[in-house]
């Protein structure tokens, strides 16, 4: 992970822990009684039927989100399932040079370290796929939470524009409507959309760090310089 993409996280966690639970508290968030706004005039209703459109529109982004990650997953289980059998070929290309070594001749021995050489370089691009798949799930979870962030702060929008548009009328209910409430909702609802767009700005860096590994190793060429290696990619 890049130095620059350990700030941003730090600085979402630490935002995070500010607002850790935002999210309980967002679920109950004041809400407008319906027969309240029943009350309301049509040019009352204009900005409300506005917010709810804009509900109806986070909302669809929300299933996209959501379907991104699944189409993720396959992806990551796909490049998992390719891993086994290079492993398995980087073992049988082993056996081979140690036969060579003991039994065949020069142009065997050549040969089959040129074989191990091929399949080492697989399996490498074997685990560098894994590892742009994991990055890329991760990218698309940090983006539907960012989905469901838009979407929870399109609510208590809309929310607040019903609490705003129902305190003037005259009835006792309306009179108990604190606007105080909705706006903080509002505020709370704010912060964790911000949150969320700090981890996915830092999910989106770590997947083109591991795109452009994978892309060096595919042609044969040596991936940047990282903080941790992937595992067992360079043992015999």
């Amino acid at each position: 992970m890049s130095s620059q993409t350990r700030l941003s996280l730090g600085i979402a966690l630490a935002l995070g822990a500010g607002c850790a639970s935002l999210r309980e508290e967002l679920n109950d968030r004041p809400r407008v009684d319906p027969a309240l706004v029943a009350h309301l005039d049509e040019s009352q209703m204009r900005t409300i039927r506005d917010s709810r459109s804009k509900v109806d529109e986070a909302r669809d982004e929300l299933a996209k989100a959501g379907a991104s990650v699944e189409t993720a997953e396959e992806r990551l289980s796909i490049a998992r399932a390719e891993v086994e059998p290079s492993d398995q070929r980087v073992e049988i290309a082993k056996r081979k040079v140690e036969n060579a070594r003991s039994r065949g001749t020069t142009e065997d021995l050549e040969q089959a370290e040129e074989q191990l050489a091929h399949a080492r370089g697989e399996r490498r691009v074997a685990r560098h796929k894994v590892a742009l798949c994991e990055e890329e799930l991760e990218h698309a979870r940090a983006n539907l939470e960012l989905a469901q962030a838009r979407v929870d702060l399109a609510l208590a929008e809309t929310e607040l524009a019903q609490a705003e548009a129902v305190a003037d009328l005259d009835r006792p209910a309306a009179r108990e409507i604190d606007l105080v409430e909705f706006r903080r909702a509002v505020r709370e609802a704010q912060k964790n959309l911000e949150v969320a767009q700090v981890k996915l700005d830092a999910a989106k860096e770590e997947v083109t760090i591991a795109r452009d590994d994978y892309e060096a190793v595919r042609k044969g060429d040596e991936p940047r310089p990282r903080e941790a290696s992937l595992r067992g990619e360079n043992d015999f």
